[in-house]
């Protein structure tokens, strides 16, 4: 249980090695996803997504102060509809493998 609150709180600071954006977003050019280079990129909007989720689903409007950004709670909400299914899949993926090999460890 120890293993989990530690992998937890590292998704809530934002220090998990599998949502660096920037990986993120090249998962995305990969598949062709087309994205303009805005604050909120797949990569930054999948991250700040799982902190939301991870901080027990705060509001929108709190997120901005989580990301340390200004964007609108409508531009956050279109950002989170815009990311594609396979894209999210992929990133889970990524993070179940890494999650397995720190506990193997």
């Amino acid at each position: 249980m120890a293993a989990f609150d530690l992998a937890l709180a590292r998704v809530r600071e934002g220090y998990d090695d599998c949502l660096v954006p920037e990986r993120i977003n090249q998962l995305a050019r990969c598949q062709n996803i087309p994205f303009r280079n805005t604050t909120l990129t797949p990569g930054n909007t999948l991250r700040l997504f799982v902190q939301q989720v991870a901080h027990g689903n705060i509001s929108c409007m709190a997120m901005r102060h989580l990301a340390g950004e200004e964007f609108s709670d409508s531009a956050w909400c279109q950002a989170r509809r815009r990311l594609p299914l396979e894209l999210i899949q992929q990133v889970h993926r990524s993070i179940v493998e890494a999650v397995r090999r720190e506990l193997d460890r």
